[in-house]
């Protein structure tokens, strides 16, 4: 039931496994290194296929031996680097960033951090440069076709006694999930669950199948265009499309062609690929896959700015060692029964499971270790303290003597709603706040009552870190021109905010240094600042300058040393009344609370 070794495929590993170390410390000559990713599912969909089916067909297979090599190949390199991550995280996170690491851990033994990275996908979602464990998004999707493969393919054989009847329903589930991917722009979707990628591990079983009925048959042609569309898609990944099924096709084609082409000395890319730095790299390339995403990610945490991609390079590189320390003192021994038998590789690894599950949850539960860490809490859970404003949405006011106060905007409006809540004059019974989860224009549209019957209009957003350039914020003056003129009230846009790259770095430091640290503030959003302060005029109420010393840095902390914020955008409790004070005491919306403020309707 074993297969004949084939080196120039652990070559074809190094060369998937060295474009996703670039790519994932942003190397500009590699934008498409992930696609080694793509490479990796191919190879295993050939080899786990070529494994089910020979057993199938001589009657040796065993679920229990196939599950067993498994996890002797996948779990005791992963616990080991998920157990080193976890002693390291409580030095390098935050709160915030722990308790969302402490979820990973979970889902990661369970096999599932692909599912949790899209279903916690989106607004909220920590970069994926910060996450030691995000990588293991792609295990996710191995584990599961892993375990999904054999009992299908089994039951197929079972039914139809063919394996022509295997290669049928492969084919159909293939071209199913192909054409679901291609007909589906849901980035993350495409990007994480398996039933988007299950055609790349499914091009890698109808190439075992293929060359189980035929052989694989040495083609140089097939193996030098194969090599090409691979290297070709790791510079240039979107030279065809940005649809991710076809950003994917050339490199899982390539690799494709190169499994069944590529078997004879006289091949040139045979030559290529069994270079003996190649094969071994290619023999190591699961564990330098485990240790360079740690590696670059707890660099970028201790790091004030985003460190420079070679420096980020050099630090990928460091892996390598690390792999060949797991391959040769826990893949290979725990991989052998001879050595590492039954007993002796479950118990402890069961244990470690346990363990990191544990761990994980306790992550979760305590909020980062929060409470333990009471210099840097952010007050409770944060994401609830920004997002309880979701309750104050209405169409319009209801009738009373309350100065009417509107804020328009994503979820940089609910935190400027908490500094109106946390305001020392707030009251709610001489104050009524609506909140609209709109755009400017969309508000106009939509909700011109609100805005007709309001005395104070406020509008912000996250002007600057989505890809809004300066010169969008003509736009935006012309909107709330407009809206200026269709109400009564006094509009206002209060300018987008940022504490920096990362705020993790302040661990480096004692607390009582930390506490007085200031950061630089992203220039996308300070620029986008500018150009509105220009378009918008005596409308616009430049926080983040507000906050700016004369070398253009911004706090980290309160003067009281609390944390203004928990992810470098969007206040805690602490921050909200720090912002509140500067923008009701130092701006055009000075008094707006004070008993005597008195506003026409």
């Amino acid at each position: 039931m074993s297969m004949k070794y084939r080196p120039d495929i652990d070559g074809l590993r190094a060369l998937a496994v060295f474009p996703v170390i670039l790519f994932h410390a942003g190397h500009p000559w590699f934008t498409g290194g992930f696609l080694g990713v793509d490479v990796f599912f191919v190879i295993s969909g050939f080899l786990i296929t070529s494994f089910i089916v020979s057993g199938l067909q001589n009657r040796r297979f065993s679920f229990f031996d196939f599950y067993d090599r498994r996890a002797r190949r996948i779990l005791p390199a992963l616990f080991v680097v998920m157990l080193c991550t976890s002693l390291l995280a409580p030095l390098f996170m935050l709160p915030n960033d722990l308790k969302t690491y402490g979820q990973s851990v979970v889902a990661t033994v369970f096999s599932a951090n692909n599912i949790l990275l899209y279903l916690t996908s989106g607004y909220w979602s920590l970069a994926a440069e910060f996450k030691p464990l995000y990588h293991t998004w792609s295990l996710g999707v191995e584990e599961q076709f892993y375990l999904i493969a054999p009992l299908a393919l089994a039951l197929v054989f079972r039914v139809w006694r063919s394996t022509r009847a295997i290669t049928l329903f492969i084919l159909i589930v293939a071209v199913a999930s192909f054409s679901y991917s291609l007909n589906h722009d849901n980035r993350e979707l495409n990007f994480l669950i398996i039933f988007t990628r299950a055609w790349e591990l499914l091009a890698g079983s109808l190439a075992a199948l293929i060359a189980m009925k035929r052989g694989v048959r040495n083609n140089a042609a097939l193996s030098v265009i194969g090599l090409v569309l691979i290297l070709g898609s790791y510079v240039a990944p979107y030279a065809v499309s940005r649809a991710q099924a076809l950003v994917n096709l050339p490199a899982v084609l390539g690799t494709f062609l190169i499994i069944l082409s590529c078997v004879s000395t006289s091949n040139p890319v045979h030559r290529v690929l069994t270079l003996r730095p190649l094969v071994f790299t290619g023999l190591l390339s699961y564990s330098i896959y485990l240790w360079h995403q740690p590696i670059l990610a707890f660099v970028r945490l201790s790091s004030e700015y985003e460190p420079d991609h070679w420096q980020l390079v050099g630090a990928g590189l460091l892996s390598m060692p690390l792999a060949w320390l797991s391959w040769k003192f826990i893949e290979r021994p725990l991989r052998n029964h001879a050595t590492t038998p039954a007993l002796r590789f479950y118990v402890p690894t069961t244990t470690l499971a346990v363990g990191l599950v544990a761990t994980g949850f306790f992550l979760h539960t305590s909020y980062g270790l929060e409470k333990y860490r009471q210099e840097f809490s952010y007050g409770g859970d944060p994401r609830s303290y920004v997002d309880r404003v979701f309750k104050l949405q209405k169409d319009d006011f209801a009738d009373s003597n309350k100065t009417r106060i509107t804020v328009i905007g994503n979820s940089f409006a609910r935190d400027l709603v908490n500094t109106i809540l946390e305001y020392e004059d707030y009251s709610a019974s001489r104050h009524d706040v609506a909140y609209q989860f709109k755009g400017c224009d969309a508000a106009m549209e939509q909700n011109r009552a609100l805005i007709e019957n309001s005395d104070v209009i406020l509008l912000t957003s996250d002007w600057g870190q989505a890809g809004e350039q300066p010169s969008d914020a003509l736009a935006l003056a012309d909107c709330v021109e407009q809206m200026a003129s269709a109400t009564p009230a006094q509009v206002y846009v209060v300018g987008s905010k940022n504490f920096g790259w990362n705020n993790n770095y302040v661990l480096r430091y004692p607390y009582n240094e930390a506490a007085t640290l200031r950061t630089r503030p992203m220039s996308p959003i300070t620029a986008f600042n500018q150009a509105a302060d220009e378009a918008i005029g005596e409308r616009f109420i430049n926080l983040l300058a507000m906050l700016q010393d004369d070398q253009g840095k911004v706090p980290i902390f309160t003067p009281d040393g609390e944390l203004i914020t928990y992810d470098t955008n969007h206040f805690t409790p602490a921050g909200a009344r720090f912002a509140g004070e500067l923008l009701f005491e130092q701006t055009a919306l000075a008094g707006l609370f004070t008993p005597q403020a008195e506003l026409s309707h």
